[in-house]
This record gives structure tokens, C-alpha cells and sequence, in this order.
């Protein structure tokens, strides 16, 4: 977290460097700020939700009207009327 509150998010990366002559050992820490990718993530999932939340009410609906027309298209045959609706499956 920055001193200004901001969550930063890091990408770690520590490596160990020994010299057993010197019985020394030295860390090298990097840190990659990738703050920018997380909130794209971020953003491309709620994107992703959204479509998916479309696409499931467009064909929801669109199974409920193939439905309501081939209760209709029975209902007229048994009228002794032609069906009203061609149904493409």
C-alpha cells in the first residue's frame, strides 16, 4: 500500500546469490508494480460478466418465444387452422 492509501499490486522476485569463499550471501528483490494489469483484469472480467449475463437473458428469451410459437402453431392445428409461425431450429 502506497502512503497515499493506493493498493499496489507487485509482481515479487527474490534471488539468492552465495559465495562460499566468503561465506556471504546477498538477496536481490525485485518488485514490478503491475497495478495497470490487475485493474484491466479487473475491468475485461466485469466486461465478461456483463456479456455473459446478456447472452444468457437474449437466449433465454429467445427459447421462451420458440416455446409460445409452437403452442400456438398446436393450438391452430387444432382449430383445423394452418400453423401461424415457421419454427427454425
Amino acid at each position: 500500500m502506497r502512503k497515499d492509501g493506493k493498493t499496489v499490486y507487485t509482481n515479487i522476485s527474490i534471488s539468492c546469490l552465495r559465495d562460499e569463499k566468503k561465506f556471504v550471501s546477498l538477496f536481490l528483490v525485485s518488485l514490478l508494480d503491475i497495478t495497470d494489469r490487475k485493474q484491466a483484469e479487473k475491468q475485461m472480467k466485469e466486461q465478461m460478466d456483463d456479456l455473459q449475463k446478456f447472452s444468457r437473458l437474449t437466449i433465454n428469451r429467445e427459447e421462451k418465444m420458440i416455446k409460445l410459437k409452437e403452442e400456438i402453431n398446436f393450438l391452430m392445428k387444432q382449430l383445423g387452422k394452418d400453423a401461424k409461425y415457421k419454427i427454425v431450429e
